[in-house]
């Protein structure tokens, strides 16, 4: 998460600053993922609740300078300015050639997978918000994020499974601070694993959570903070 004070460190120190000391484990990576916790822009109105963030545009570069190229936009600040600051977001991430998920105009855009390739294989990535406010979840007719609903979230793992050689699902789900996943979180991660997901990575906690190998299969349930623009103890 780019914004708050975080954003005043990387314009005094440079846009490769926050990935100084992991370069050499980064730098090989054919994906470098992360959860992008708030948007770029200088567009649309904040929504109201306690916190909103928007990020300067040009510190979008911070991501490319990082090596960073897939990102999830399914969370519960992507829509903290509206389908402005959304739609702003998505076309800088496009300039830097940065590949997305999780977010659009419409349920359908926000349903969407990225894919890419990477040594010859087709890499299926999809991307899903369980967090609140309800508001900020896509619809037939609104923007937003894509929440899994039962309906088609089964459906379009199973599909982008079949058309991949490799599936990854991103979840921002659970509850802050809370160093193990809830039972909901497990029986989804399992589930969409039955369908054919490879990988499952959960954010939002923003501490670490547990790891499982279900089916052979990798379940990340909170990959903690990585470039986070507030301090807390526990995370």
């Amino acid at each position: 998460m780019l914004g708050s004070w975080a954003q005043q460190v990387m314009v005094d120190s440079g846009y490769a600053y926050p990935f100084g000391r992991i370069q050499a484990v980064t730098e090989g990576a054919d994906i470098f993922f992360t959860n992008l916790e708030a948007p770029f822009g200088k567009t649309g109105k904040p929504f109201d609740k306690k916190f909103t963030f928007q990020v300067k545009p040009d510190l979008v570069k911070v991501l490319s300078a990082g090596g960073i190229n897939l990102v999830s936009l399914a969370n519960n600040h992507t829509m903290d300015f509206g389908l402005p600051s959304l739609l702003e977001t998505q076309a800088l991430l496009e300039e830097q050639q940065i590949k997305y998920a999780g977010a659009g105009r419409n349920l359908l855009e926000a349903r969407r997978p990225a894919t890419m390739m990477v040594r010859g294989r087709k890499i299926g990535f999809l991307s899903y918000s369980l967090t609140f406010p309800e508001e900020f979840w896509a619809s037939d007719t609104s923007a937003g994020t894509c929440f899994p609903y039962a309906e088609f979230v089964f459906g379009d793992v199973a599909r982008l499974a079949q058309e991949s050689d490799f599936v990854i699902v991103s979840c921002h789900w659970g509850q802050e601070l809370l160093d193990r996943p809830k039972p909901y979180q497990i029986k989804l991660a399992h589930q969409l694993i039955d369908k054919g997901a490879d990988l499952v990575l959960g954010h939002h906690p923003h501490i670490i959570q547990g790891m499982e190998i279900y089916k052979e299969k990798l379940i990340a349930y909170s990959l903690g903070n990585f470039i986070f623009g507030s301090y807390s103890e526990s995370a």
